[in-house]
């Protein structure tokens, strides 16, 4: 049995960072924030805290792993008093491969003989899935809801609390038990998968979007619309409540942070936008709205955007379309369709091939009669080869679904470059 180690995050768990975000929204400012972090406001999360990471770091016990980069981890360590030992920078959490690495290469523990402390529910699912043992910290990027629900043993509210937590993790009165992945959701199984590799799907989808997405680009301009989803893509990092009372996405630009766009406006803009490329499409008896995942489980963002926005152009076209609407179209309140395993972004240069959504989107059982939809949307913010559209079709068809009509429906088809 090796001596028991604890798993810091940096960001919001020992040090409360939020000022420092806007430098990390440009490249420019990510070069910079490093040199500049002793004038941005940042502090301690506790005294106690800091002891407690100090403590164990002194013993060879504590790691830090960050999304953030590594010279700015240690910047920030170093203003605050925090021993700069073993850091994992841009770990790329909640995927797990940098993270599994860097433990068997600096530790060699078992999974048993860790805890990670966390305030996010990325950082806890880590955990999980690696098999370690977590604590969330409560009041940083996550709520206590969506740390239990990626499957932190405890969440804590205070220092002391947290003490003691470590204590009974020393002890072995903190173990590890694994999240229910599925949550009450159905998806393919093994050999449904491999059958639905060569079978040819009965139905096809109906692909259309509003307008057309440039990727921001340092070598051009982009529209209007792709700083509308831009913003809304950076809007999943504030709570709806926050977006709703005017939350501005915030940048470093020009030696500066500079006020950014009301992510609201950005949202009501595209959100008109698909109500009336929907009400092109003409379509005709009952439908049912569902959201396309992002690349992680919805709990680990502070918004469910594509969820947000869809339930809001459903209460648009009902609006619009009267009072006989509200027989039209179906609505459940949880999310239908989620992303239960996280995956690489495709942005991030992951390969979304139609097994991979498989194996990693589960739909919940809605209706008692799914022969009472002739029509389903599903409704995502940006597609480039539609193959994720194509495989959520796939999977509500074997669900029982299959004589329903399916489209897709986007904000944006990504323009070639």
């Amino acid at each position: 049995m090796g001596k028991k180690c604890l798993v810091f995050d940096l960001d919001d768990t020992l040090v409360m960072t939020g000022a420092a975000r806007p430098y990390m929204r440009t490249r420019k400012g990510r070069e910079v924030v490093t040199e500049e972090i002793g004038n941005i406001e940042t502090r301690l999360r506790s005294k106690g805290i800091a002891e407690i990471y100090n403590s164990y770091e002194r013993e060879g016990r504590a790691v830090v792993i960050t999304n953030s980069p590594t010279d700015y981890a240690e910047a920030v360590m170093r203003k605050h008093g925090l021993r700069v030992g073993r850091i994992l920078g841009s770990a790329g959490k909640p995927l797990t491969d940098n993270t599994r690495g860097f433990l068997n290469q600096n530790i060699g523990n078992g999974p048993e003989e860790y805890l990670f402390v966390e305030d996010s529910a990325g950082g806890i699912l880590v955990a999980n899935s690696l098999g370690i043992a977590s604590v969330g910290v409560d009041g940083g990027y996550s709520t206590e809801e969506q740390m239990m629900m990626a499957g932190a043993q405890r969440v804590v509210k205070s220092i002391g609390e947290l003490e003691q937590a470590i204590k009974d993790f020393e002890k072995g009165e903190i173990l590890y038990e694994k999240r229910d992945v599925e949550r009450g959701t159905e998806r393919m199984t093994k050999e449904e998968v491999i059958k639905a590799r060569n079978e040819i799907s009965r139905n096809e989808v109906i692909l259309t979007s509003a307008t057309t997405y440039t990727p921001y680009s340092r070598d051009k301009e982009i529209s209007e619309e792709s700083q509308w989803i831009l913003d809304i893509k950076a809007g999943r990092d504030m709570t709806f409540e926050e977006m709703v009372e005017g939350g501005t996405r915030d940048y470093y630009a020009g030696g500066r942070v500079r006020k950014g766009k009301k992510v609201i406006e950005s949202f009501n803009n595209l959100r008109s936008m698909v109500v009336r490329r929907i009400s092109e499409l003409g379509i005709k008896g009952k439908v049912l709205i569902v959201a396309a995942p992002n690349s992680l489980p919805e709990f680990c963002y502070r918004c469910d955007m594509n969820h947000s926005l869809a339930y809001n152009v459903r209460n648009d076209l009902m609006k619009q379309e009267g009072e006989e609407a509200r027989e039209k179209y179906f609505w459940g309140d949880d999310r239908i369709v989620k992303r239960i395993l996280p995956t690489e972004a495709a942005h991030s240069g992951g390969m979304r091939t139609s097994e991979k959504h498989y194996r990693t989107i589960g739909v919940r059982k809605l209706l008692k009669d799914p022969r009472e939809v002739e029509n389903v949307i599903i409704f995502d913010d940006v597609t480039t080869t539609g193959t994720q559209i194509e495989s959520i079709a796939r999977i509500m068809e074997k669900l029982g679904l299959e004589e329903a009509k399916f489209y897709g429906v986007t904000i944006g088809r990504t323009a070639d470059r």
